[in-house]
């Protein structure tokens, strides 16, 4: 099974820039990159802060890109977005409680949707009724379980991002700790980073517009230059491969020619 993650979009609802790039043309060709190349995914997941500063225009504009998508379309809500402006634009979203809680089964998979928003924060967490939803949906099932989610549980080594991670990751591996979740996906941190804790695996995805410097702060945020990527995730029984697709120009293909040592530009 093939699954599409897309992250941190922060659009704005107007057609200006965002740290001198433009969020909305970024979010845009990604979509065409994906109908054009992975037109047989399950589906995409968009893991959160959908808006920049939430709006509905923000929200409508996401939602146009979306309608020309091939592929159905999973959203998640991140600490830039609003509840209330996200379901009044997807009201067809499930939700549990009032939250942007849901799962998706296929076969012997169950991907589970969370909603770590807290309010009058940029960091995440669940509340107890989150909490007790999570617990029961994992009691309940014996699939491979996946988990997407906008915060990150973990902590990364970059101090001003990990200063507004998952409040209370602790109870969070504890809570899936014993249980058949395989692997964790997050946005939020706006790079692309792997690792492996109590056995699961996790990954955190680049923004679609503007990516976190490793060499970073304390207290600032500093940006780079690094180029947006979606990740094409492909899943068999409890396997995860994670593939980086930067699409931004993915017309760029060279041939090597070894006797020449030269690279032979093709465009598609």
């Amino acid at each position: 099974m093939r699954i599409i993650q897309l992250s941190d979009l922060h659009i704005r609802g107007d057609e200006y820039n965002l740290f001198g790039l433009n969020p909305l043309y970024r979010f845009q060709k990604a979509i065409e990159s994906i109908n054009k190349n992975y037109p047989e995914a399950e589906f995409i997941v968009i893991t959160g802060d959908l808006a920049h500063k939430s709006n509905l225009n923000a929200y409508k504009q996401i939602k146009e890109i979306i309608e020309t998508s091939k592929i159905k379309v999973k959203l998640l809500i991140g600490n830039h977005d609003n509840r209330e402006d996200f379901y009044s634009v997807f009201p067809n979203t499930p939700k549990y409680n009032g939250f942007v809680n849901y799962t998706y089964e296929k076969d012997d998979h169950l991907f589970i949707f969370l909603d770590t928003k807290i309010a009058n924060s940029h960091a995440g967490d669940m509340c107890e009724i989150r909490y007790k939803w999570l617990e029961n949906i994992l009691k309940s099932t014996e699939k491979n379980c996946f988990i997407f989610m906008h915060h990150h549980p973990v902590k990364i080594g970059i101090n001003v991002i990990d200063n507004i991670n998952f409040l209370s990751y602790e109870r969070f591996w504890s809570t899936i700790k014993n249980t058949n979740v395989k692997h964790i996906f997050f946005g939020h941190i706006h790079r692309n980073v792997f690792g492996i804790k109590h056995s699961v695996g996790y990954f955190g995805i680049r923004s679609t517009n503007h990516q976190l410097a490793l060499k970073n702060t304390n207290k600032e945020y500093l940006t780079n230059e690094e180029k947006p990527n979606y990740a094409v995730i492909d899943i068999v029984d409890s396997d995860v491969n994670i593939n980086l697709h930067e699409y931004l120009e993915e017309e760029r293909v060279y041939l090597y020619d070894e006797e020449s040592v030269k690279h032979i530009l093709i465009f598609k």
